[in-house]
């Protein structure tokens, strides 16, 4: 393999340990590298083996996928594959039945199947100066982080698949700035649900013929996308025929040809991921019919917004408002929640919907910085002047930038600046619903509890995993989510969960914060329940002032009344 670039044999040690030189029909023609420690082969045993004949049936059929789709500018890749090399020779590889590679596998088969084999993670590539030839990297799966096996990957839950789906998307479409990638976007047509299993080999089908053979994704239960080339007839991408030929089910589809965005502006690639989000939640805008009338001006219109939001950010757009949290036995406020105001919020969208929209495409980790300067700014002269008598305030801070290890170390170093505010600042974790690594956020909370700042936990309450988040995560607060309490003065139902979630508290010696707090009665009944904090219009609207804003709220009276 003397005639290689040095450069791909760097990459190949670097990132693997094995690298195979293959012809079109996927023999082995040269092989280097540790390749007794990825195969258990020596390289001079490898000439001549058809590498496919290591693979089960469906990996096959992703390689081949992937390969089409490989012209002599990209590298695809990871691709986990289980090999068969007990046996190695020049037996020709047998090509899968649809069947055999369709069928949806039974775990426990599934782990009898791999369970002798030897995992790895396979990256591809061609060389415009070595033409008719496949270059193949084989690494360990653990050295980059890869789980070993399927059935790991089947353990998650399909909101992660989806989410690394766009992750890994959004990666390649950013490394794609000449639109040779495109997405397309299928959905079964009306009147025909997918079973488990339908779905399952879909999915499978898809994956086989995408970019990499693993860049497509079921985004609900009969939604999907798949990256494949934008070529024409530079890879299989007649995917509605392929899976009405091979499953008898229809689907309809449209597909983003990449060319006509603009990748290098990143705001784009971030509007093409909206688009999927979108689609996958059934926005009224985002539909198959939507795409095909012009997707193109819908991503144009998401990308304009996204530099809207960017201009906030560079400006400084927006202000801090501060709602009152009141202590539910004496009746004074206890403190602030900073609150969000933009000063130009995009015609025909809330306050909210800017929040969420930030979240969707990726730009909350900013403005969470920006935020929580702000809130510093207004409150560390405060502190420093009389720190007796200042406000405390609650910042919120999105799961979602916690997260993000790059976030987290800038706002742990941004904590330990502000020292001073550790007994006046705390934050509100937001959008805890929607994570799903709890052990990365646990530990991010953990260390900003080490420095000293309190930690509340927003909305609690809302989905299924509202107890097992109070169980990982170490917070000294949380806040009941305001659906429970709206509706609790009239309904035995609703007041039973709250008498449940703040029980559990009190035995884990949490404090409660109850929101959406309009009326007196409502006021009373959480005071009884035993609640320590209240938050609501009832007390009063957000402030523009952090100072003279009185509460006169008194246990057991007959109103409240503010005065600022």
């Amino acid at each position: 393999m003397k005639k290689v670039p040095d450069r791909f044999l760097g990459y190949a040690f670097c990132v693997g340990d094995a690298l195979l030189e293959l012809d079109d029909d996927f023999r082995i023609r040269n092989a280097d590298g540790a390749t007794q420690t990825v195969l258990g082969l020596e390289a001079k045993s490898l000439t001549g083996v058809a590498f496919l004949s290591w693979l089960l049936p469906h990996e096959q059929e992703m390689v081949k996928g992937a390969v089409s789709a490989l012209t002599g500018k990209n590298r695809l890749g990871p691709i986990l594959v289980h090999l068969d090399t007990v046996t190695p020779g020049s037996g020709d590889m047998k090509d899968p039945s649809p069947e055999t590679a369709w069928n949806p596998v039974d775990p426990r088969v599934r782990s009898e199947l791999i369970a002798n084999r030897r995992p790895s993670a396979l990256f591809l590539t061609r060389l415009d100066m070595k033409p008719g030839r496949i270059f193949a990297v084989l690494s360990l799966p653990h050295r980059i982080g890869l789980a070993s096996e399927r059935v790991h990957e089947d353990a998650r839950s399909p909101e992660e698949k989806k989410q690394d789906f766009l992750t890994r998307v959004g990666d390649m479409l950013s490394d794609d700035p000449d639109g040779n990638l495109s997405v397309t976007v299928l959905e079964t047509a009306a009147g025909h649900p997918l079973s488990t299993s339908e779905q399952d080999r879909i999915d499978r089908l898809l994956n086989s013929m995408s970019v990499g053979g693993g860049t497509a994704a079921s985004l609900d239960t009969n939604k999907f996308a798949v990256l494949h080339d934008s070529a024409p007839g530079g890879h299989r991408s007649d995917f509605v025929g392929e899976i009405e030929r091979r499953m008898g089910v229809r689907m309809a589809s449209a597909t983003m040809n990449t060319q006509e965005a603009d990748l290098r502006d990143d705001d784009s690639v971030r509007a093409i991921l909206f688009g999927l989000q979108k689609f996958a939640e059934g926005a009224e805008n985002y539909t198959i019919q939507a795409f095909e009338d012009g997707y193109a001006d819908l991503i144009d219109e998401t990308a304009a917004r996204v530099r809207e939001f960017r201009q906030v950010l560079d400006k400084g757009g927006f202000s801090l408002v501060y709602q009152p949290i009141v202590d539910m036995k004496t009746g004074r406020t206890h403190h602030f929640e900073a609150l969000s105001r933009f000063d130009r919020p995009t015609p025909g969208y809330s306050q909210f919907d800017m929040i969420c929209f930030a979240e969707d495409v990726g730009l909350i980790m900013d403005f969470d910085r920006a935020v929580m300067d702000r809130a510093a700014k207004k409150l560390l002269p405060m502190v420093k002047r009389d720190a007796d008598t200042a406000p405390k305030l609650a910042v919120n801070v999105s799961g979602r930038s916690l997260s993000s290890q790059d976030f987290v170390a800038h706002l742990l170093q941004r904590l330990e600046e502000l020292s001073l505010l550790s007994g006046h600042l705390s934050l509100e974790i937001t959008e805890s619903s929607k994570i799903q690594d709890l052990e990365t956020l646990g530990d991010a909370l953990s260390r900003i509890k080490t420095l000293g700042f309190k930690v509340y936990l927003d909305d609690f309450g809302v989905g299924a995993a509202g107890f097992q988040y109070l169980r990982d995560l170490k917070v000294d607060a949380l806040k009941i989510d305001g659906s429970y309490i709206r509706d609790a003065v009239n309904s035995k139902i609703d007041q039973a969960f709250l008498k449940s979630m703040i029980s559990l508290c009190q035995e884990l010696d949490i404090i409660t914060v109850g929101e959406w707090i309009e009326t007196r009665r409502q006021a009373d009944l959480l005071r009884r329940l035993g609640v320590t904090y209240g938050q609501g219009y009832y007390f009063s609207r957000p402030k523009v002032s952090l100072v003279n804003v009185k509460v006169n709220y008194q246990p057991g009276g007959d109103q409240a009344a503010v005065s600022v």
